[in-house]
């Protein structure tokens, strides 16, 4: 009757979609909520198994940065220990210590911070910023277990593990802040690591973007579930950059936009970071022009098939199109050591003929 009703739970029919039958409140002890699921850490860990380490990582980063537009790419092995005093997150303490910073001068949108947290799927569905946060991006946790980022007024941290961060789930495994309404003294301990750094002052909203991806120590590699390398170790970091920097000129020829490199270690105790290596890509031809040389707008090749004409892509249906273009790659540092040519601090640089050919079904034969 109406008492047997009213001691009834609605629950979803199984088979028919938006049809609820009743279930008598005496079963509902024996009904809990049941259905696949991934674990994160498991799928990170199967994507860096395929994903290669090294300065891939970095070079992922720097993909990224030019994915979203920017022009300065900034990368800052910081060797510091930053204060564990007062965090907001008090198992971030641990994480306070040396990483690798990427800087660039492009914001999050709000599609970015949306696409970062879908591992493997990046929103790039009509966006020019193709692949951003995909599969690549989770190649930082050859690195870290704990990456964190601030760009505008938010500050994040993701945390896989679900265990560094307070409150955290594998439905919602990070945290959002915006830092511009958190006290200041709490700020201030929390993103000791930021400040200073790339022009961060954390008095307001940054115009850009830093990573910051913590060294995974021994201690975190024994716990690790992704990964059990500690880059915080036998200098395997300051190793990674050193790599990155030597071919950061080469690297540079084909972005769209990034146009302006730099590596950087921060040591303990000095008052600012040290360059290792500047590149900066400029437009060149063959012979070399008179006058000054221009900075890159945009990618040499991107902007010669731009200058073939509106009807270039119809053109390449049916017939190759040969693009070609002249770059100056200007070396304001160099990682090498001295004597081998290009010591640190001494100045070079490489004029580089980049070309391709599309369209046609010729683009082997060039």
């Amino acid at each position: 009757g109406g008492q047997g009703q009213a001691d009834s739970a609605q629950i979803q029919h199984p088979l028919r979609p938006g049809c609820k039958r009743r279930t008598p409140a005496s079963m509902e002890h024996a009904i809990r909520d049941f259905g696949q699921k991934i674990d994160l850490c498991t799928r990170i860990k199967d994507i860096l198994a395929a994903y290669p380490d090294g300065t891939s990582v970095l070079k992922e980063l720097l993909q990224n940065a030019d994915d979203a537009q920017a022009t300065r790419f900034r990368l800052l092995l910081d060797l510091r220990e930053h204060r564990t005093e007062g965090l907001i997150f008090e198992g971030t303490a641990g994480f306070q210590g040396p990483a690798i910073l990427a800087y660039n001068d492009a914001e999050f949108t709000d599609t970015d911070f949306d696409s970062i947290q879908r591992v493997g799927g990046s929103l790039k569905a009509g966006s020019i910023k193709t692949g951003r946060f995909g599969v690549g991006f989770c190649a930082v946790y050859h690195l870290t277990d704990l990456p964190s980022f601030l760009s505008r007024e938010y500050a994040v941290w993701l945390d896989p593990h679900c265990k560094h961060l307070p409150s955290v789930s594998a439905a919602e495994p990070g945290k959002i802040v915006d830092f511009t309404q958190v006290p200041d003294a709490a700020a201030a301990a929390q993103l000791a690591p930021f400040h200073g750094v790339f022009g961060c002052d954390l008095s307001g909203p940054f115009a850009g973007t830093i990573f910051r991806l913590p060294l995974r120590t021994r201690a975190q590699a024994r716990d690790s579930r992704i990964s059990p390398r500690a880059y915080a170790e036998e200098g395997a970091a300051q190793a990674l950059l050193a790599d990155f920097a030597r071919g950061a000129g080469q690297v540079g020829l084909f972005l769209t936009h990034v146009r302006d490199l730099e590596a950087l270690v921060w040591e303990p105790g000095a008052p600012e970071p040290r360059s290792l290596m500047r590149a900066r890509l400029y437009a060149d031809s063959v012979p070399p022009p008179r006058g000054p040389r221009r900075l890159l707008p945009r990618s040499p090749l991107y902007q010669a098939f731009a200058d073939a004409g509106a009807g270039a892509v119809d053109r390449a249906q049916s017939a190759a199109i040969d693009v070609c273009a002249g770059v100056r790659v200007e070396l304001i540092h160099s990682p090498e050591p001295r004597g081998s040519g290009a010591g640190e601090g001494e100045g070079g640089g490489a004029a580089w003929l980049v070309a391709q050919r599309m369209g046609g079904g010729e683009a082997r034969a060039m």
